[in-house]
């Protein structure tokens, strides 16, 4: 009884142990769970259109093409630069040759960083989101996961850049990591994996869509150019950040049951 009643208290504090140190400190991190106001809407001509009935819950029974807006910002998620976070629901994108339609890596929703603009005001529109993580342990090793894919098939046209950092006065130019098109994820959901180290309580994570192709379109017989990007960029889902588990941390704990029930039997 007694090696029985050891074994399932191992067991159990083990699988306590793995899924502590697998659960995600990321809030939203599938972009399912609301937005705030909404900036543009299945715009089709050359100026910025918001229409109220639109909203995020309800961006599904639009049509395909149609499924998408950009808001100031998502919730736990702040949005800055650019025109505001582009949210797109499943089946906004479908391949006119076979039918088959894109949809998100998890849940509903996912994100576009290189967002609408408006034709006639074109202004950079490589946005970034951001999440302020807290209560992390300094010197303690976080694993970050995200799915990306690529909307273009275009070189430097969907690059996204990773962001770990103490504050947020210096995001945007320290990255610690960037994806692109890489021939294998166009439209394809590719999953992406990083360690990073927390240097304080309070880590800034963030991402930031680098794309430079220039958009040149004649709309209505009117040119509109933007240099600096084009609206289409890479497609981001399912953030998650899981503190990794020490070295013998686990080791340690079934050492400490298998002690506790030698010194039971020698009570006995």
């Amino acid at each position: 009884m007694l090696k029985a009643n050891l074994l399932k208290s191992l067991v159990l504090a083990l699988s306590f142990g793995a899924a502590g140190a697998h659960a995600s400190i990321v809030t939203n991190g599938s972009f399912e769970d609301g937005a705030g106001d909404l900036i543009i809407f299945n715009n089709t001509g050359p100026s910025w259109k918001h229409d109220p009935n639109v909203t995020f819950d309800n961006l599904g029974t639009a049509a395909p093409g149609q499924r998408w807006g950009v808001y100031e910002n998502l919730d736990n998620w702040q949005a800055r630069a650019g025109s505001g976070v582009e949210a797109q629901f499943n089946g906004n994108i479908v391949d006119a040759a076979n039918g088959t339609q894109f949809n998100a890596f998890d849940g509903n929703y996912y994100v576009e960083l290189d967002t609408h603009f408006d034709y006639e005001n074109p202004t950079n529109s490589n946005s970034w989101i951001r999440q302020q993580l807290t209560g992390l342990n300094i010197g303690q090793t976080y694993e970050l996961s995200f799915a990306y894919a690529a909307r273009t098939q275009d070189t430097d046209d969907n690059g996204i850049g990773v962001y770990w950092g103490e504050t947020e006065d210096l995001f945007g130019s320290l990255f610690q990591v960037s994806v692109d098109y890489d021939g294998s994820n166009w439209l394809n959901w590719t999953t992406y994996t990083y360690r990073f180290t927390a240097s304080a309580a309070e880590m800034f994570l963030g991402f930031q869509a680098l794309g430079n192709k220039a958009w040149d379109v004649n709309v209505g017989g009117q040119d509109y150019y933007n240099a600096d990007s084009n609206k289409y960029g890479g497609f981001l889902d399912a953030v998650n950040v899981t503190a990794v588990p020490e070295p013998g941390t686990l080791a340690s704990l079934a050492l400490g049951l298998v002690g506790l029930g030698a010194m039971r039997r020698r009570a006995k």
